[in-house]
């Protein structure tokens, strides 16, 4: 079994922005790098049920969630990409992972 799934399951990906097409192009992204993922979109945390929250192998944030939800986020954080809009925001931990959405999708 592979170490990611869980009782055969696919890992599960959160993606949270409250941009909608930022949201799903990173969503459609993924599903393209990682097709035995399952990947859901939400628009924010409040969608997330807490009885969900732990299902997800990784979420994919915007920094405005992330800000919104830092408590969550923080104990989540070896889980978590925050997506930025250039360099790192200085005034995310540097505990988190981040992803420059402004590269081009070979940098990606």
């Amino acid at each position: 079994m592979d170490e990611h799934s869980h009782a055969g399951k696919k890992p599960q990906i959160a993606v949270v922005n409250r941009n909608t097409l930022a949201a799903n192009g990173l969503a459609t992204l993924i599903e393209g790098v990682m097709p035995m993922a399952e990947v859901d979109v939400f628009n924010s945390v409040a969608e997330i049920s807490d009885s969900e929250l732990p299902k997800f192998f990784h979420f994919f944030i915007s920094a405005d969630v992330l800000f919104e939800n830092r408590e969550y986020f923080v104990g989540q954080c070896h889980k978590t990409i925050v997506v930025t809009e250039g360099d790192r925001h200085p005034t995310i931990p540097a505990c988190f992972r981040t992803l420059d959405a402004t590269l081009n999708s070979h940098a990606l």
